[in-house]
């Protein structure tokens, strides 16, 4: 599967939940252990128990085009929020802080590194902001 299914994937998933919940590709960097459907599995955070029903039923539709796509069915491991917390705060960066001035924002965040960097935004650039973990 290349990179652009990959991403294409996860663009319709997101869209179709409305952004609610991170969603990855499981790596081998951060995902411990060898199971079947692995390189067909996504991984869904901050997501309780209550709601994975709902998830599933929001995306129901999707299932077979996603099928078409990848030409596999999608593997979902779902993520409590405090399992996305102890597990993987990690893979998240931390917003630290928002400075606006006259046509600018300053957007600092905290990376996994204990680094510092900083995003700015002018006039002319839009970017949609989702939380994460």
């Amino acid at each position: 599967m290349n990179a652009d299914m990959r991403f294409g994937t996860i663009r319709l998933l997101e869209e179709a939940i409305g952004f609610t919940y991170p969603l990855r590709w499981v790596d081998e960097k951060t995902s411990i252990g060898e199971f079947d459907g692995r390189d067909f599995a996504i991984d869904v955070f901050n997501i309780s128990l209550a709601e994975q029903l709902n998830f599933l039923a929001r995306i129901r539709d999707l299932r077979d085009k996603i099928h078409e796509m990848i030409g596999s069915r999608c593997l979902f491991i779902f993520h409590s929020p405090e399992a996305t917390k102890r597990h993987y705060a990690h893979i998240f960066p931390r917003l630290e802080g928002v400075c606006i001035e006259k046509e600018r924002v300053h957007v600092l965040l905290f990376s996994s590194v204990e680094s510092y960097c900083g995003i700015e935004i002018n006039d002319t650039i839009y970017i949609p902001l989702k939380v994460a973990a």
